[in-house]
């Protein structure tokens, strides 16, 4: 589920599409695609546009962006494989979203060098800065906060956008997904099916 900044438009995936729901209205397609799944979405700061991800079984996976104004759809990756959890910087200027490999349900073609990546918004030009998933910009679009380790335990690391060396803030243990408040300052996860919110440090501890 993804709200829109303004919280009046929700967007959701049920059955292998993505619904737009507006008030207390019945929930409507999105879009008028049939021939790919629909995944992951995720507006813009400003509301006028929307990120998602699509699979087919043809074409692998791809990252879709949606301008909610006029309706018009583009496909920002070059080349096939498998994308995840793509994310707006808050300023527009960039995307950051994972490459991952494949599995033994979809097989590991156009499967290497995965790992969290940074595009410029308006030029697909990747650039890995991490390993890691859950990737999310920092309010004020300078870093990178994601979610690194397997296991039980897992940690909350942050990493600027030109791939500096990246930093622990949080370690968490059996945590499953972690999700950044807009003004930074607070964190939710997921820990054991149950839900919390907790401050989030600026520098570690």
């Amino acid at each position: 589920v993804a709200s829109s900044p303004s919280g009046q438009i929700v967007v959701l995936n049920a059955v292998g599409h993505l619904w737009k729901k507006v008030g207390s209205a019945a929930p409507v397609r999105l879009t008028q695609d049939n021939a790919d799944f629909e995944y992951q979405p995720s507006f813009s700061a400003d509301g006028k546009k929307l990120l998602y991800t699509t699979w087919s079984d043809r074409t692998q996976s791809s990252i879709r962006e949606l301008d909610l104004q006029n309706g018009a759809t583009r496909t920002l990756n070059k080349e096939p494989g498998f994308y995840y959890q793509p994310r707006y910087s808050p300023n527009g200027q960039y995307l950051v979203y994972i490459k991952a490999g494949g599995s033994s349900l979809t097989g590991s073609l156009n499967s290497n060098d995965d790992g969290i990546y940074i595009t410029p918004s308006n030029a697909w030009t990747p650039t890995k800065i991490a390993d890691g998933g859950e990737p999310q910009f920092s309010p004020d679009s300078k870093r990178v906060q994601y979610l690194s380790g397997g296991g039980l335990s897992k940690k909350v690391m942050s990493v600027g956008i030109h791939g500096d060396k990246p930093r622990e803030i949080l370690s968490l243990k059996y945590v499953d997904s972690v999700q950044l408040s807009p003004d930074g300052k607070h964190i939710a996860f997921t820990e054991l099916y149950n839900a919390y919110v907790a401050p989030l440090p600026a520098y570690g501890g």
